[in-house]
């Protein structure tokens, strides 16, 4: 079984709730490089149930910075088998339902505390990889 999007489409940046705090440092380089590239490559993954960034938070919060509006978003089931949820480097204890927690109750997570996997034949991989790319010019989200 394949793990694909549900649905691609632009949604409102106000309409996503992030469930995880942001790297300033890490923001910085990707934002200069997506300045520069004049587009954003990936869409975003979100859970289609809550709305909760499942992936692409740095994304997210460079559009903000930039004034945009509107953000290309790849949603996926959450509580679909095939995406598991596993501890970032801080190795904090993580379940889906801590994510969807963290998300709803605006209590965000540590920068990098989870790691979205979607499990294939081969093995873990990360779910950045399911998420559609785009090359949204940046014009295009204001």
């Amino acid at each position: 079984m394949m793990l694909r999007p549900l649905q691609v489409k632009v949604v409102s940046i106000d309409a996503l709730i992030e469930h995880e705090e942001i790297d300033l440092v890490h923001l910085e380089e990707l934002k200069a490089e997506i300045i520069s590239d004049g587009y954003l490559r990936k869409s975003l993954a979100v859970d289609y149930k809550t709305m909760v960034i499942l992936d692409g938070h740095h994304r997210y919060n460079i559009l903000k910075r930039l004034g945009c509006s509107r953000v290309p978003v790849s949603f996926f089931d959450y509580d679909s088998p095939l995406i598991v949820v596993e501890p970032g480097p801080l190795g904090l204890p993580v379940s889906k339902d801590i994510v969807r927690e963290a998300g709803l109750k605006r209590r965000k997570l540590p920068p990098k505390s989870t790691y979205h996997m979607v499990i294939t034949d081969s093995g873990k991989v990360h779910l950045s990889e399911f998420e559609l790319d785009v090359y949204a010019p940046l014009e295009t989200l204001k």
